[in-house]
């Protein structure tokens, strides 16, 4: 349990929808770091449309932890961030995905990280893997190469400065911004997952840090404030794989500027039998990267149709 002294208030959010035992976990991790009669922490659960035992799992860390339930019925993660923006009480907020478990010392290395850049709008906390059941083992390849698939994020050993220009900034899953700062700002109920399963086109965290920068924020990165991001096994498949290469590309043209490829059909034949190749040879490092652009420029082509409709409507 952390016992050091938190001068300012924080306000731990989670939003879940549907995913009671991944909640679960985490609540039992919070509660290696916060103590019940915590003054200075509050913990708030956001059940997004939630069907399952929600309730009742909240309901059952009452007494461990300094614990509220909100309850929003209107499905998307977006939404459900901004209904927390303005039903909470803390000086700086720590996003927490559902499906997070946090590490010792993730609270204390925040708060310190706050003392210490009193200039400093947001923080980014390192965000590692962690796999439900036994992955296949083209996962490691992904992990490696391509580990903002499962939203992970490393910045290496060393607290620094967030460079904006470079899109460095924090992921949903473990990130910490000073409410004050985002005073007029919420998140693009947009963008963002929702209860359909099949959307995997987020950017609405993105999107803000970018409007932030814009306006002046800086941002650093906490390496000690660490998370372990859980994925379950529909997570570790070919299809999920592709299906967010896909929603990458769409998110590219929307918040990063990126254009189609000129005459990328051309590569097409290339790029299938990368694929065919090598996934009949059990060879990632070639199928993993030739999916990722074909994919990618699928969303993208898809997302500049789709803008080009809007215009000619």
């Amino acid at each position: 349990m952390y016992l050091g002294i938190v001068f300012l208030q924080i306000s731990i959010v989670v939003c879940t929808s549907n995913r009671s035992a991944s909640l679960r976990r985490l609540l039992r991790s919070l509660e290696t770091e916060v103590s019940p009669q915590s003054k200075n922490i509050e913990i708030v659960v956001v059940a997004n449309g939630c069907e399952d035992d929600t309730a009742e799992v909240v309901n059952s860390f009452m007494e461990q932890l300094p614990l509220r339930l909100i309850v929003e019925s209107l499905p998307g993660l977006s939404r459900a961030r901004n209904v927390a923006l303005t039903d909470t009480n803390g000086e700086a907020i720590l996003w927490l995905d559902d499906d997070t478990e946090i590490t010792q010392g993730l609270i204390a290395s925040y708060v310190e990280a706050l003392e210490k850049h009193p200039d400093v709008t947001y923080f980014a906390g390192r965000i590692s893997s962690g796999f439900e059941g036994a992955p296949p083992s083209w996962v490691r390849f992904v992990v490696k190469k391509y580990p903002s698939t499962y939203s992970l994020l490393n910045m290496g050993t060393g607290e620094r400065a967030l460079n904006p220009n470079l899109n460095e900034f924090p992921f949903g899953a473990n990130m910490l911004v000073r409410r004050d700062a985002l005073s007029g700002f919420r998140f693009n109920e947009g963008l963002g997952r929702n209860q359909n399963a099949d959307n995997l086109v987020g950017g609405e965290e993105t999107e803000l840090f970018k409007k932030l920068s814009a306006e002046g924020h800086v941002g650093v990165w906490v390496p000690d404030a660490n998370v372990v991001h859980w994925m379950p096994p529909n997570r570790q498949t070919f299809q999920y794989f592709s299906a967010y290469q896909f929603a990458a590309g769409i998110i590219g043209v929307r918040l990063l500027g990126q254009k189609t490829t000129p005459f990328f059909w051309l590569l097409l034949p290339r790029y299938i039998l990368s694929i065919l190749i090598g996934r009949a040879t059990f060879w990632p490092s070639l199928w993993v990267p030739a999916l990722t652009e074909l994919q990618r420029e699928r969303g993208r082509v898809a997302e500049a149709k789709a803008a080009l409709t809007i215009v000619k409507g």
